[in-house]
């Protein structure tokens, strides 16, 4: 290449010129608009809706420019559309409307203009607005190509790189990114392009193509911004700002600073946000540096800056908490056109919260309907809460489910997700309906809905056979291909192992890599894989040879913590927990793993905190008792439940816990663990509870937590029969997906007679089955159960030396099991005579609880070989050998005779000294009786 970016680019990158002189741009009617240039009006146009110094923003103005451009200039229609469609994903200048922007997009690109394609090309990419689909991405980039548009070229590679099922190669990306490359150059030489040095930049940014260098891509953005390019100068400090390294926030300032000095608005609340987030809430140059920049901003209209100003207000940037000013700011970010969703429901609940008199739950309620005219599905449920707990549900005609259906019917996915749990839980006053609630989940994977996909996607794996194997990975493809990690390296394992497709090492080398691209989703990536290997499960990748699991996990879930992602620091605060919570330097490490989640709003990590008793210097500067009314105030259902718990007034302990009942999510451990306290602490609500259970219950369950918790929990209040499930159910359910806990209480219920009359034959079986599964708990009963037939004298002691349970015990004693030997031995020793039947093994038992240490094996030896009874042979030494050890195991029996033998030389030579302190130990442990 011809050009390096040490180069002198200087003046390729001169700012454009401001707006027209002459012309009244804010009473402009149109009218004098045929005699301007169009791209004078063009250019006017965009910095309306840009922002430059000594111009407002002005979108009105902006669109009704061109609109008059495209209406009236024929020749510049394609342009002009494709600053509309831009327009219309302007968040600050309306509320996002896709489908207008495509349409204009569209427009603009059967008008040849290139730029348009490649947009349209990233709205289906990225799959954010619209549903992905990266055909269609790969269609408009080749268009936009075809239109002369060097971007696309780079875009196009970069996607085939990170999209292996579009069919492309390496080749292919590396051809087109050869391709831009030459492009690039020929502007350089030929027109001076100050497009090019940050097309130089993306190049090399692009991590999935062989081209990446990150050194080089600081380099070419480094040469743009000297030759004068404001956006390269941002993104430059964007690099900056995510560093790491000494001096690197410096660096970040500098080019944040040197943008701004350009007249670079788009900067400016980025670089507001950034001082404040770095000031660690402490006053000083760069929070007044930072106040001045977004009251700069405000002056001039731009509404982002009032949005920042109520995040620094609210307290969540470290800087005390001003109410008042929050409130301010979100009611100034109200009078825009177009204000966020968001607005809406964060002003909501402020009014709520901080406002007075009853005025302030009309205007919550006012604001929040406002927000659910915006297809909020989270204001509709707020909405709905709020009108509960205000006693207004009959009062104001807000129906829930005709809420949800009609922002669904308007084409929200969150909306269909959340009508699939309203019917799947009977929320609402809804009844549980299985069929609705599939054909919501069903609606909303269509829609794009990457959760549903997701949850359709597992339900087919957990079914199983061909087709649902099949579907399961067409299900997790589309999520993959809009974009979600977790779904990447789902579909890399499928193709590694031939789930649902045919094996495909290749494709599924490519998807690991896609999963793994650094961005948004690498956190999210690592995380899954973390859990993967912590849960023993297939992983679908190559992991390193001789790496041992755990620190394979540890690793990353600290690189997942380290980009950002919060559920990593908790999954890594329990990995240490896990390890060892009495472990100074792992219990540490949790503590500084939850802190990271918890001061981000985690409410579990929360808990964790409040259950360590160490001081509140070494908990982030909080107390546990603090920690844990925070993490109740997050919503936690266990802090929620704990706290309840801790209530002294019964009858406010009741209202709580009818609350939480009424109240608790689709989620199915947290309705249980709600029903099993409400059952424990306020025997009042066992109705109530109950019918939790059978909501839960209702649907299938495949977790043996919650099959285990239900059983339980029925047994307790002894219900047999919940939501058409009994609890020999419940106990058969978790057995089937292998549960050796399900496995002890099916057979211990069985002995116990708890689903009807005692079965001992199917107790057998299942408490022999759990005892092979690991579960030493069934030991005790099986051993019952044998001395229960060794008592039956109908039965023969060959049929009881045949029998499963006896063969269990055995079993187990034969592993070295130091209770199956001890059981073992005295069961021989109980059958007496009919041991002779039995004899060697009989001698074996016996010898080998000796040695294991049981004292009353010792001694049992001792009066065998001195009678030589049961089988073995009169020895006079092995039996004082055997008497010896029962003494010096402390069995006061032995003390006595053990004096005598050796008083008198019986089976050992006589030792008169040794005999005075066993005849001594023997009295005394005589009078302590």
């Amino acid at each position: 290449m011809p050009f390096a970016p040490e180069f002198d680019f200087g003046g390729r990158c001169e700012s454009e010129q401001g707006l027209v002189s002459g012309v009244d741009w804010q009473d402009w009617d149109g009218d004098s608009a045929r005699d301007l240039d169009p791209e004078d009006l063009l250019r006017t146009a965009a910095i309306f809706m840009e922002g430059k110094d000594d111009h407002p923003f002005n979108y009105p103005l902006a669109r009704k420019i061109l609109t008059h451009v495209f209406d009236e200039m024929p020749a510049y229609r394609g342009r002009a559309a494709y600053l509309l469609g831009r327009l219309s994903l302007n968040e600050a200048a309306q509320a996002v409307r896709p489908l207008e922007a495509i349409a204009y997009f569209e427009e603009a690109e059967r008008a040849g203009y290139g730029e348009a394609s490649t947009a349209l090309a990233r709205l289906y990419r990225d799959g954010k607005l619209i549903e992905a689909d990266r055909k269609k991405a790969r269609a408009h980039f080749e268009r936009g190509i075809a239109l002369g548009h060097t971007q696309a070229k780079i875009d196009l590679a970069i996607l085939l790189s990170e999209t292996p099922d579009l069919g492309g190669s390496s080749q292919q990306a590396v051809s087109w990114i050869n391709s831009a490359q030459d492009d690039l150059v020929q502007d350089l030489i030929y027109r001076g392009g100050c497009n090019s040095l940050g097309g130089f930049a993306d190049i090399f940014g692009a991590s999935s193509l062989p081209s990446h260098d990150l050194e080089k891509k600081v380099a070419w953005l480094a040469a743009a911004a000297r030759a004068g390019s404001e956006s390269a100068m941002v993104q430059l400090a964007r690099h900056f700002a995510q560093e790491t390294a000494a001096g690197a926030a410096d660096k970040a300032k500098q080019w944040y600073t040197a943008a701004d000095e350009a007249g670079y608005a788009r900067g400016r609340i980025e670089f507001a946000r950034f001082l404040l987030e770095n000031a660690n809430g402490e006053s000083g140059a760069d929070l007044d540096n930072a106040l001045r920049l977004l009251a700069r901003e405000a002056e001039r209209g731009n509404v982002e800056a009032h949005y920042v100003l109520s995040d620094y207000a609210s307290g969540d940037m470290g800087f005390p908490p001003q109410s008042g000013l929050e409130t301010a700011q979100l009611r100034r970010a109200l009078s825009y056109p177009n204000p966020k969703v968001v607005t809406y429901e964060r002003l909501a609940h402020l009014v709520l919260e901080t406002g007075e008199g009853e005025d302030r739950v009309e205007e919550a309620l006012e604001l929040l309907a406002q927000a659910v005219e915006l297809d909020s599905v989270e204001a509709i449920v707020d909405l709905l809460e709020l009108l509960e707990e205000k006693g207004l549900s009959d009062k104001v005609d807000y129906q829930p489910v005709t809420l949800l259906r009609s922002a669904a019917l308007r084409g929200s996915a969150n909306a269909m997700r959340y009508l699939h749990d309203v019917y799947a839980c009977g929320l609402y006053g809804e009844s549980q309906d299985r069929e609705a609630a599939k054909s919501w989940r069903q609606r909303a994977a269509e829609a794009g809905d990457v959760t549903s996909l997701k949850r359709l996607a597992e339900e087919a794996l957990l079914h199983g056979g061909p087709e649902n194997l099949k579907s399961y990975f067409e299900y997790m493809k589309t999520a993959a291909n809009a974009g979600d990690p977790e779904a990447k390296l789902e579909v890399a394992q499928a193709l590694r192992l031939g789930i649902g497709t045919a094996p495909d090492l290749v494709a599924s080398k490519a998807w690991q890599l896609a999963a793994f691209h650094p961005g948004e989703g690498l956190a999210t990536a690592l995380t899954h894989l973390a859990r993967k290997i912590l849960k023993g499960q297939h992983t679908g990748i190559e992991l390193p040879a001789g790496a041992a699991p755990l620190d394979l996990v540890e690793g990353l879930l600290t690189d997942a913590m380290a980009a950002g992602s919060i559920s990593a620091a908790y999954d890594l605060g329990k990995f240490y927990l896990d390890e060892g919570r009495e472990r100074r330097e792992a219990k540490a490490k949790a503590v500084s793993a939850f802190l990271m989640a918890a001061e981000a709003g985690h409410g579990r990590a929360m808990w964790y905190l409040a259950t360590f008793d160490d001081p509140a210097a070494e908990l982030g500067g909080v107390s546990n008792v603090a920690w844990a009314m925070r993490s109740a105030a997050s919503g936690y259902v266990v802090a929620r439940i704990a706290a309840a718990e801790s209530l002294e007034e019964e009858s406010e302990k009741e209202a709580v816990f009818r609350h939480l009942i009424k109240h608790s999510s689709c989620d199915v451990k947290e309705s249980l663990q709600v029903a099993r306290s409400a059952l424990r602490h306020v025997p009042a609500l066992e109705a109530e509870a109950l019918a939790l259970v059978a909501r839960v219950l209702s649907e299938p369950l495949h977790d043996e937590w919650a099959l285990l918790t239900s059983y339980k929990i029925m047994t307790k209040v002894n219900v047999a029969e919940l939501a058409g499930k009994s609890r020999e159910d419940l106990l058969l359910a978790a057995v089937e997906i292998g549960s050796p806990l399900a496995t002890f209480d099916l057979g211990k219920a069985y002995f116990q007679g708890r689903f009807g009359p005692p079965d001992q034959e199917k107790a057998k079986v299942w408490l022999r089955k759990a005892l092979d599964a690991g579960e030493v708990k069934a030991l005790p009963f099986l051993v019952k159960i044998v001395k229960g037939m060794t008592a039956q004298s109908s039965m023969s002691i060959e049929a009881l030396l045949q029998d499963p349970a006896f063969l269990a015990v055995r079993d187990s004693a034969k592993k070295g099991d130091l209770e199956a030997i001890k059981i073992l031995f005295e069961l021989y020793k109980d059958m007496g005579g009919q041991a002779s039947q039995d004899g060697d093994e009989a001698r074996v038992w016996a010898e080998r609880a000796a040695e294991a240490g049981i004292s009353g094996a010792m001694m049992y030896l001792f009066s065998a070989y001195a009678n030589g009874a049961d089988g073995f042979s009169k020895s006079d030494e092995k039996s004082t050998y055997w008497l010896g050890k029962a003494a010096n195991a402390n069995h006061p029996d032995a003390f006595q005779a053990y004096a005598v033998s050796l008083q008198l030389g019986v089976g050992a030579p006589p030792d008169p000294e040794a005999a005075r302190y066993w005849l001594k130990k023997s009295l005394e442990t005589k009078n302590e009786r």
